[in-house]
């Protein structure tokens, strides 16, 4: 029997870990000074901890993680015709060069062929 001025709370369903990584992610990866550990804090765990659900999730490091994450952010914004220069900031990289090797590694073409063969 509940009585009126008893509380009932409905129980909180957790996320997948993987959707509870992304959401934090998703909030945070603007930030070009972003770091692990700020990413497990928000997660409520130490970095080791992070760094082996990510390995064990993802088979990979939680560095390679971030930084996928924000390259596909930056394709998504290169189909809709922003310019490289400004994406490469907009997703959180600090400098173009780093941006434009990490680029070409996981896609295998430059931002700018990217461009083009989405345009067409």
């Amino acid at each position: 029997m509940i009585y009126e001025h008893q509380v009932v709370t409905i129980p909180r369903v957790k996320l997948p870990f993987g959707q509870q990584l992304e959401n934090r992610v998703a909030s945070m990866y603007t930030n070009s000074a972003l770091k692990i550990n700020e990413i497990a804090s928000a997660l409520y765990m130490c970095e080791r901890q992070l760094h082996r659900y990510i390995k064990s999730h993802f088979n990979m490091k939680p560095s390679e993680y971030l930084r996928r994450y924000r390259l596909y952010k930056a394709s998504e914004l290169l189909k809709q015709g922003y310019s490289a220069k400004k994406v490469t900031y907009e997703v959180g990289f600090s400098s173009y060069s780093y941006f434009a090797r990490c680029f070409k590694r996981e896609f295998g073409c430059t931002s700018k062929q990217y461009f083009r063969q989405s345009s067409t």
